[in-house]
């Protein structure tokens, strides 16, 4: 498939450009391309203020040994080499060359990346020589301008490997977040959770790439914590969360902490999509949280308000030794009427469960409803 930088504006108005599959009319005119200054990139039009020119790392400066097999095989006719024309069925097409990622990325800046594999393999390391051997050997019609994606790739530290694995599928979707997702893609402690469904919500724009860099990489390579995440990280680009990436940024770091599994970290995540963050904060532990919330499973009308009973109760009461069980107790408080600190904080003083009621429900003088022990 060939593809053309075509202008057009989106439905807010705004100029993009667009990669598009090539016309009869567009080939006619031939493109022109200009060679990309990956090692000096121009600021960007959409950019505040002035940017200043990209210094690349050493890293991306130095030659290093390539190589590619038949993985790359698709490619330009015109480009193939001899070896190629005679190769049998089965057969693998390996690439060896040496090249920087600057180098990488200008010939990728301007060919696919079976045409650029070739290119290079050929001696090619700028996209200007790239585009004139394509043109003296009829295959005008592979030039391509990936200039914009190839500069941002290289800018935000994405390998070229890494690049030409995604970049032709990823172009089908017409997506404004490809970088974004081809640098999540490049995360190592977290690529193998961030593979298929939260890459494609990256891509789609309904999960953002700097809150997962917020919430910590590192923080969510555990437990299978970025897939555990990704139904609250769609849900806070949806309207009206319940709940911030603050919140969801701080229940990360607590089961870091605490070492919670992935169970009691599920739950958590769940509760905090469907009621916010208080009865998770007011919980002494997720694992706590995570046995309050089996014991409110059933009935369903009123269990959020019962999780955050419990948990605001028990933040502050200090539970002895032989007291009942934490839920009954707890909500037998909360279907007399008696508020959940207020409960907490009359036990503490060491009333029995009917003198707090008594207090607080019926008005009954202190020293009268401790005498009912």
């Amino acid at each position: 498939m060939t593809l053309v930088p075509e202008k057009r504006v989106d439905k807010n108005g705004v100029l993009t450009t667009k990669h598009v599959r090539a016309t009869s009319r567009t080939r006619k005119e031939g493109l022109s391309v200009p060679a990309p200054s990956l090692v000096s990139a121009a600021p960007s039009t959409h950019s505040k203020g002035t940017q200043k020119a990209y210094k690349p790392r050493p890293s991306q400066t130095t030659q290093k040994q390539r190589r590619f097999d038949s993985n790359y095989a698709k490619c330009h006719e015109n480009l193939k080499s001899s070896e190629e024309y005679g190769e049998t069925w089965g057969r693998s097409i390996d690439f060896l060359f040496t090249a920087s990622e600057a180098e990488m990325y200008s010939v990728l800046s301007v060919a696919s990346a079976g045409d650029a594999l070739r290119l290079l393999d050929h001696g090619f390391r700028t996209a200007d020589d790239a585009v004139k051997y394509m043109r003296r050997k009829g295959a005008k019609d592979a030039i391509i301008d990936l200039r914009e994606l190839a500069e941002g790739a290289f800018q935000r530290g994405i390998s070229s490997e890494n690049f030409m694995l995604r970049i032709d599928t990823m172009l089908k979707d017409d997506s404004p977040y490809i970088l974004d997702t081809l640098e999540l893609a490049s995360i190592a402690s977290i690529s193998d959770q961030s593979y298929g469904t939260i890459q494609n919500k990256v891509l789609g724009g309904k999960i953002k790439l700097d809150d997962i860099k917020y919430l910590g990489p590192s923080k969510l390579k555990s437990y299978d914590r970025l897939r555990s995440t990704e139904p609250a990280l769609t849900r806070l680009n949806e309207p009206d969360p319940k709940f911030t990436i603050d919140d969801l940024k701080t229940l990360v770091e607590r089961a870091n902490v605490e070492g919670s599994k992935n169970r009691e970290f599920r739950i958590a995540v769940d509760h905090l999509i469907e009621d916010g963050a208080e009865a998770i904060n007011d919980a002494e532990s997720l694992d706590f949280f995570y046995r309050v919330t089996l014991s409110h499973r059933f009935p369903r009308a009123d269990r959020f308000e019962r999780i955050a009973y419990e948990t605001k109760f028990f933040k502050t009461y200090q539970r002895k030794a032989g007291f009942p069980a934490g839920t009954e107790l707890a909500m037998r408080l909360r279907d007399a009427g008696v508020p959940a600190d207020e409960a907490a904080r009359l036990m503490n003083e060491g009333m029995s469960e009917r003198a707090v009621i008594g207090v607080v429900m019926q008005g009954t003088e202190k020293p009268l409803a401790e005498g009912w022990l």
